[in-house]
């Protein structure tokens, strides 16, 4: 699946690891970072498609899981 959004902060590398959250900060997907078209990597600010997280579905927020801390990650509220 190809899932297009906006970076809100950080660098995303090609091979990153990728989990899919839902509005409930369910993983609902994950995967590595196989392709992230027109570059190999991107920052915050910028609109990207990314290729090779699966099982994720529609409405759903992208994050890294590592340096989250306790509290863990957070979905990017909806609206």
């Amino acid at each position: 699946m190809l899932y297009v959004g906006r970076i809100h902060f950080g660098i995303l590398r090609v091979g990153d690891v990728l989990w899919g959250l839902d509005a409930e900060v369910q993983k609902v997907g994950e995967g590595k970072v196989k392709k992230i078209f027109a570059r190999n990597a991107a920052g915050a600010g910028e609109i990207v498609s990314v290729a090779g997280v699966k099982n994720a579905g529609v409405n759903i927020t992208l994050v890294q899981m590592e340096g989250w801390g306790e509290e863990g990650p957070k979905p990017l509220p909806g609206n």
